[in-house]
């Protein structure tokens, strides 16, 4: 295997992401630039903040191209949080803000639930379900909680989705297709069931 390309750009929290693949004994370097991309065995796209910050510091080091490449060229590709939102259509958090559209899907405002106590954000640990075991989450109970943290999510039915979660409504906290996957919630903050989650994407086959 070759290295885990962690994109590293201002609106993520990829230090984090490559410090928990580090510690797994697997190589992980953070990359910006398409040459450093397309050289990458795989990739994981981490994400904090706002949908549009993260595209302009996208654009602005010139990767867009080579992230659609990159996910065209069958290596596997993990987005997280705000990257999970970057593989989709568009997102209601900045309508124009053009995202790469890898995912069919679009991103929504979760709504908030005050007759149930649930505010947005969401913040804290929460259940994960899924019914077919895929492949993302081998070795991981369905129900297992992990660590979430955002206002914005894919509640709308999407038929790449893998794993579903509630807080004020039910959405989508796992989608992808091919060698292409997503996660709304933080593995690298979610202790042993994201250090397996991790460990699982960086030895897909």
């Amino acid at each position: 295997m070759g290295f885990i390309g962690i994109v590293d750009l201002k609106s993520n929290n990829s230090k984090s992401v490559l410090n928990v693949i580090n510690s797994l004994g697997i190589e992980a370097k953070l990359v910006n630039t398409p040459d450093d991309i397309l050289q990458s065995d795989r990739l994981v796209i981490p994400g904090v903040g706002h949908i549009d910050s993260i595209v302009r510091d996208m654009d602005k080091s010139g990767i867009r191209d080579a992230l659609i490449d990159f996910s065209q060229s069958g290596r596997f590709l993990l987005g997280i949080c705000l990257g999970q939102h970057l593989l989709g259509k568009k997102s209601e958090e900045s309508i124009n803000t053009k995202t790469l559209g890898i995912l069919d899907f679009e991103v929504n405002k979760l709504p908030n639930n005050f007759a149930l106590g649930l505010r947005v954000p969401h913040v804290g640990w929460n259940s994960v379900y899924f019914d077919k075991n895929p492949p993302l989450f081998q070795s991981i109970p369905s129900s297992s909680d992990f660590y979430f943290t955002h206002s914005y999510g894919i509640t709308v039915d999407t038929n790449c989705a893998m794993a579903s979660t509630e807080h004020s409504v039910w959405f989508t906290s796992a989608a992808g297709r091919d060698n292409i996957f997503s996660v709304q919630f933080h593995p690298e903050k979610s202790q042993k069931v994201g250090r397996q989650l991790l460990n699982n994407f960086c030895n897909l086959t």
